[in-house]
C-alpha cells in the first residue's frame, strides 16, 4: 500500500512543481487586425502595376485571469511601434523615424473573467509594384510590434508581444511599464 501511495505522489510532484511554475494566471492574447485602402495609381500596357494607400492597422487584446485572487485595480498599458519609412515623405534619405502610438485601460478583473479590447488604430502608407516581368518591390511604412503590459498595484503581472520575437524591439519597456 506504500509503494502505490509513493509511486501516485511521484507522479504528482511534477504536475504540482508545472502549477507552481506559472506566472500569475494571467493570460494575455494579441491579434493583429488591418484595413487596406490601396489604389492602382499606374498600369502598363505590359502588365505592370504601381499601387499606393494607406492601411491602417490596429490590434485586439483579450486579457483573462486565471490567477487565484481578483484583480481590482489592473491597468492594461500598450505601445505600438512603427517605423514611418521617410521614402514615403517625399525625402532623399532611406532611413526611417519611429512612430509609437501607446494607450491604457482600467479594469477590474474576477477569477475567470476575461476583457477584450481594440486598440487605437495606427495608418501607414505603402507603395507597391508588381512588374510584368517577375520583379516585385514594396515601399512604405512598417509595423515593429505592439507591447502590452498588465499592472496591478505599481507591478507588472504580465507581459506579450505580438510578434513574439519583437519583445527585443522593446526592451527598454519591459523592466518598467509603459510611460505614456
Amino acid at each position: 500500500m506504500k509503494i502505490i501511495i509513493f509511486l501516485i505522489a511521484l507522479c504528482l510532484c511534477p504536475l504540482l512543481t508545472l502549477q507552481a511554475e506559472t506566472p500569475t494566471g494571467i493570460k494575455i492574447t494579441i491579434s493583429k487586425n488591418s484595413s487596406k485602402d490601396m489604389k492602382v495609381v499606374y498600369r502598363s500596357s505590359y502588365g505592370s502595376t504601381r499601387k499606393s494607400g494607406t492601411e491602417a492597422i490596429f490590434y485586439t487584446v483579450t486579457i483573462s485571469n486565471h490567477s487565484t485572487a481578483p484583480l481590482d485595480e489592473m491597468v492594461v498599458k500598450w505601445k505600438i511601434k512603427a517605423r514611418k519609412d521617410s521614402l514615403s515623405g517625399n525625402s532623399n534619405s532611406s532611413s526611417g523615424t519611429d512612430h509609437i502610438v501607446t494607450g491604457e485601460k482600467k479594469a477590474r478583473l474576477t477569477f475567470g473573467q476575461s476583457i477584450s479590447f481594440d486598440t487605437e488604430s495606427i495608418d501607414l502608407f505603402a507603395s507597391k509594384y508588381n512588374s510584368a516581368f517577375g520583379y516585385n518591390s514594396k515601399h512604405g511604412d512598417q509595423i515593429d510590434g505592439c507591447l502590452v503590459q498588465v499592472v496591478c498595484g505599481g507591478k507588472v503581472l504580465a507581459v506579450a508581444c505580438e510578434p513574439q520575437n519583437a519583445i527585443d524591439r522593446f526592451a527598454s519597456d519591459t523592466s518598467e511599464s509603459i510611460k505614456k
